[in-house]
């Protein structure tokens, strides 16, 4: 990394700056917050990260469709699930239609799907990025395991949804788990830029 002492504070900031930004969601546009933490994000991670980026984002193409695959799979599951969830607690419908409607987009187009892009970019350059390599210097594989999980979770328990934070637990350690993998934050970023994309704007769950 290029400023290697930098890098803690870039995570704690950040991670701040998320969190804040899903408080304040019945204040504010969510969309637009989000995606001013996920410019600041994304433009620190990149100067901490310096020339690392380079063969974190090293691109292979039979990697790169195995991603692509299990992120249309995990968009499976996910509807799957939630129909299995919501046949056993109907309640749950509700809970996340409303969640739903807290985060509307109310942007223009396909502007939401190019918004949501910048922000998945910059939580994988974040949390599976500066994150990883920050703990990596401190823990163990399983370690880094763990607190990357944890730290991607932070910002939805200031949130305050149980929904979001159960959701970014289960996907912090699949995109996690493939970081840890590869050694690349190519295939975590396909597969989460498709399973986001298409949750919250072309195939989402009500």
């Amino acid at each position: 990394m290029t400023h290697p002492k930098l890098a803690p504070w870039v995570v704690v900031a950040c991670t701040a700056a998320f969190g804040l930004a899903l408080t304040t969601r019945d204040l504010f546009n969510p969309w637009l917050t989000n995606a001013g933490a996920a410019a600041a994000a994304l433009a620190l991670s990149v100067l901490v990260l310096g020339p690392r980026l380079r063969a974190l984002l090293a691109f292979r193409l039979p990697s790169a469709l195995l991603a692509a695959g299990f992120g249309a799979l995990l968009v499976a599951a996910t509807h799957a699930s939630y129909l299995a969830a919501t046949a056993l607690f109907p309640a749950l419908e509700t809970e996340v239609g409303a969640l739903y409607r807290d985060i509307e987009p109310k942007l223009p187009g396909v502007t939401t799907a190019l918004v949501t892009t910048l922000i998945v970019a910059a939580e994988e350059l974040l949390w599976r990025g500066v994150s990883v390599e920050v703990l990596a210097r401190r823990l163990s594989r399983l370690g880094v395991f763990v607190g990357a999980v944890a730290l991607y979770a932070i910002p939805q328990v200031i949130g305050g949804s149980w929904i979001l934070v159960a959701t970014a637990l289960a996907l912090g350690a699949l995109l996690t788990a493939q970081r840890l993998r590869t050694g690349r934050l190519t295939e975590p970023l396909i597969t989460h830029v498709i399973w986001s994309v298409s949750i919250f704007y072309a195939l989402p769950l009500v």
